[in-house]
């Protein structure tokens, strides 16, 4: 249960929120410099993920890019005009690390053939791919995505329903509410947004899913926010040049608890 949006604000800077909710708590981000791989010299970007650093859920590049995923009902259809089979989570690095554009991204999507993971309980997926000049397109595995241009009051966004019936959808109903009859945004209006269509862990229901986290990026500016487990009162910053300028490096979120004090006025309110 996952939900993505992307905006420009009133000063034409290109915003992108992100709750990524699932029964698995955790996650880590990892900064990752330009290196050469297989002759190319690829793009420095930064990844968010819970299993391995090849298979993120989420990432921006240094050239403003940004994809992200949200689990989808079983109506994709598999790409019938390619033989190259792809991870559905390990193509966002791949694209990351070499394309700067959203058109870029979508052409890479298309050469491959996804694997879902279906085997092992896992769902398929779409994506939401973003650029910093406000090219905003919905990749579904087998459709021809249409690339929209960003300005203000013209969002794209999705959750777990596939574009065409996510009406029916109550957290993209409120999407449609907030991000449509507003002309000022901002990257504080987004965190209300995702604060507003989060998904709290139920007793008993574990299994269920939650908000394991939401995020907030400008893809102008290469900067990001992190906000664990729907404690929108606890800002992590990042600034993606900067942090790639210490070398490779990763930071997990039970170190940023830690670090940040959350773990102890969670013991005190507990």
């Amino acid at each position: 249960m996952c939900t993505l949006f992307a905006f420009a604000n009133d000063s034409g800077e290109i915003i992108v929120g992100r709750n990524f909710d699932f029964f698995q708590k955790g996650g880590t981000i990892h900064f990752l410099p330009s290196y050469r791989s297989y002759g190319i010299q690829t793009i420095g970007c930064a990844l968010i993920e819970q299993m391995g650093v090849d298979r993120p859920y989420e990432g921006l590049n240094v050239k403003g890019l940004f994809i992200g995923m949200a689990a989808v009902s079983d109506v994709i259809q598999p790409s019938t005009n390619c033989s190259i089979v792809m991870n559905d989570l390990g193509v966002m690095r791949f694209i990351l690390e070499r394309a700067s554009t959203t058109a870029e991204a979508v052409e890479i999507l298309t050469k491959f053939r996804l694997d879902y993971m279906q085997e092992y309980g896992y769902p398929k997926v779409h994506y939401l791919v973003v650029d910093s000049e406000g090219n905003a397109a919905v990749y579904n595995e087998g459709a021809v995505p249409e690339i929209q241009s960003l300005v203000v009051n013209k969002w794209l966004g999705i959750t777990n329903t596939p574009v065409r019936d996510a009406i029916d959808c109550s957290r993209y109903q409120t999407l449609n509410r907030e991000l449509s009859e507003r002309d000022v945004l901002s990257e504080e209006d987004a965190v209300k947004i995702l604060a507003m269509v989060k998904r709290e862990e139920m007793p008993g229901m574990e299994m269920t899913g939650m908000t394991v986290w939401s995020s907030v990026y400008n893809l102008t500016k290469r900067k990001f926010q992190i906000f664990i487990e729907q404690m929108y009162d606890w800002k992590f910053e990042f600034d993606l040049l900067a942090e790639l300028e210490k070398g490779q490096t990763s930071v997990d979120f039970g170190n940023l608890k830690l670090r940040s004090g959350i773990l102890q006025q969670q013991q005190i309110s507990g």
